[in-house]
């Protein structure tokens, strides 16, 4: 059995009782740097576990289910597989939740997604993920592994519309059938990654 352990208090997003230095409402510089270092320790979990279950499932199986039905396996996939380790309770829900997210969701994106007071999610480089609450932007602590991780979640989201996206046709703009715009772009025409 693998153990995989992370102090529940030192989660990203955890308040440690350091999280706010003096009166200006910003992270202390130890404090952000744990929290990214956590992060990653955390993505590298889900990085882990999200290549287990798609060894163990059957790729042409899942693919036919109704997304619902999808989803209920992979949730229950993703327990069987996690109760088989030593975790605890906090870590084990996040990487849950993450690598479900990432085989039948959008990927690290699915919360920003989920969040009703955000009206806007851009990502312009696998760490420059940005979203637009009250008509303020704000960088979130959001981040892909690497631009084929987003060109994942891009094909993920296109494909259903019939739409590609690859070098002969760089750019795509359409809508979602719930009403949301896509718009995607990737290089030659955005300079450093899929946007």
């Amino acid at each position: 059995m693998s153990q995989w352990r992370i102090p529940s208090d030192q989660l990203p997003g955890q308040n440690d009782g350091n999280e706010l230095s003096g009166d200006s409402g910003h992270q202390s510089t130890a404090t952000a740097q744990r929290s990214a270092r956590l992060g990653e320790e955390l993505e590298q979990l889900v990085y882990r576990f999200h290549q287990r279950l798609i060894d163990e499932l059957e790729a042409e199986k899942l693919e036919a289910m109704p997304p619902d039905k999808r989803r209920q396996a992979v949730q229950e996939a993703v327990k069987a597989l996690l109760a088989r380790e030593s975790l605890n309770a906090l870590v084990r829900d996040a990487v849950a939740t993450r690598v479900v997210d990432e085989v039948v969701g959008l990927g690290p994106i699915e919360p920003l997604l989920h969040d009703s007071s955000i009206s806007e999610v851009m990502v312009n480089a696998p760490d420059e993920v940005y979203f637009e609450r009250d008509g303020i932007m704000y960088q979130s602590d959001v981040r892909f592994r690497d631009n084929d991780h987003v060109m994942q979640i891009v094909e993920r989201i296109i494909a259903p519309l019939g739409r590609r996206v690859d070098e002969s046709s760089p750019m795509v703009d359409a809508r979602l059938a719930d009403g949301s715009r896509v718009n995607v772009i990737i290089p030659p025409l955005a300079p450093k990654s899929p946007t």
